[in-house]
């Protein structure tokens, strides 16, 4: 329009020229007319193209003006929650703090360290005693069960899982704190599924027993309102004589059933194995508050968690965050975190290591976490010997 505008315009001039150039003429009045009447749609139409231009600078001022404001806001909100972040874990140690009678805090039982030299590294390795346990390495999945272990005491960490909201812990996580042959010691998050399954069942047992206690004596008025979650696998819901235990237990404590969480592998609440399926019916039968690690690949399997009573759905900040995504179908993190929570289950992030990273998570309504953004796992003191009230360790 601009162009056929300029073109006009041109025409004219070049007309008027040479009408002066060929001197006065019978046409005159009506080329006189015609060039009127095209200045007069020239100028119409370059007063419109003023007023559009003028329109279309508006909006963009407008948008200029929005985007900032909005880049702005963003910006205070990150401030905001990096120091809601940075003050939460204070505050957690604040919290926990009035714990420390409880918990053991010596050099030896730090799970900060790094992992511990492999055996047949040289070091100070010479100059360590024969009896001194080597500092505990990060939370692995173990893959064997030291000698002995059932006969002493199953010692346990508790790593926090915290509610940003609240700007506090809301439960924590149960790991094994094991003494290796080599005296080292690994905290244990679960075992391998390739261990024998009676040994599997009998250490969950052990753990889950060990968490009861932990619960009871040690929590104690903080029990219900910080569950301990424990992992337990197929093994222990298949094997009918440890889930009779533990339901038996469940049922003999009242209490118990309000101060432990059982995190369940998302998978087994789809599975066809009918001793696990059980195993899972007994447990919600007996008051268990359930967790489901993970998401079921199987289309109906919201319906399923949410039939069996399942509460909590603990998810990995990369599956949120859309980092990891196991099938090319999957659901994305942003609406499988938005179909949790319309279900009325809570998410649990795990393995959350940066604070960028909570942010994210926040930012797709997630309020529960844990991992090494937080706080580490933490070792529980050993329970005072002889202690009447204690569960039976085996």
């Amino acid at each position: 329009m601009r162009y056929l505008a300029i073109t006009a315009a041109a025409l004219i001039i070049c007309a008027g020229l040479a009408l002066a150039a060929a001197g006065p003429s019978a046409l005159w009045p009506f080329l006189t007319l015609v060039t009127l009447l095209l200045a007069a749609v020239t100028a119409a139409l370059a007063a419109y193209l003023f007023l559009k231009a003028e329109r279309m600078q508006g909006d963009i001022d407008r948008l200029a003006h929005t985007l900032d404001g909005a880049l702005k806001e963003l910006a205070a909100g990150n401030e905001r929650n990096s120091l809601t972040l940075g003050s939460l874990t204070a505050t957690i140690d604040r919290q926990i703090g009035g714990m420390l009678d409880r918990i053991d805090a010596r050099p030896g039982a730090s799970t900060e360290a790094t992992d511990a030299p492999p055996a047949n590294s040289c070091g100070d390795e010479a100059g360590r005693g024969a009896d001194e346990v080597r500092p505990a390495a990060k939370p692995t999945v173990g893959t064997s069960l030291p000698a002995g272990w059932a006969d002493r005491e199953l010692e346990l960490s508790l790593e926090p899982i915290v509610s940003v909201s609240q700007g506090a812990a809301a439960g924590f996580e149960v790991l094994a704190h094991l003494v290796l042959e080599d005296r080292s010691e690994r905290i244990v998050r679960g075992l391998s599924s390739a261990i024998d399954q009676a040994d599997l069942a009998a250490f969950e047992l052990a753990l889950v027993k060990a968490a009861m206690h932990a619960s009871r004596r040690q929590l104690g008025a903080e029990g219900a309102r910080l569950p301990l979650h424990v992992a337990v696998s197929a093994a222990l819901l298949g094997n009918e004589a440890a889930l009779e235990e533990v339901c038996g237990l469940l049922n003999l404590h009242s209490g118990l059933a309000r101060g432990l969480i059982f995190s369940i592998p998302a998978e087994l609440f789809t599975t066809k194995d009918k001793p696990v399926q059980h195993g899972i019916v007994r447990l919600a039968v007996s008051g268990a508050a359930l967790a489901a690690e993970g998401w079921p690949a199987e289309e109906n399997g919201l319906e399923r968690l949410k039939l069996q009573g399942v509460r909590i759905v603990k998810l990995a900040a990369d599956r949120l965050l859309d980092r990891e995504r196991g099938r090319r179908k999957a659901v994305a993190g942003a609406d499988l975190a938005e179909l949790i929570a319309r279900s009325g289950m809570t998410i649990v992030a795990t393995d959350v290591a940066t604070d960028e990273d909570a942010v994210a998570l926040l930012d797709l309504g997630v309020d529960m976490m844990r991992g090494e953004c937080f706080s580490p796992p933490r070792k529980l003191k050993p329970t005072v010997s002889g202690d009447p009230a204690t569960l039976p360790a085996r």
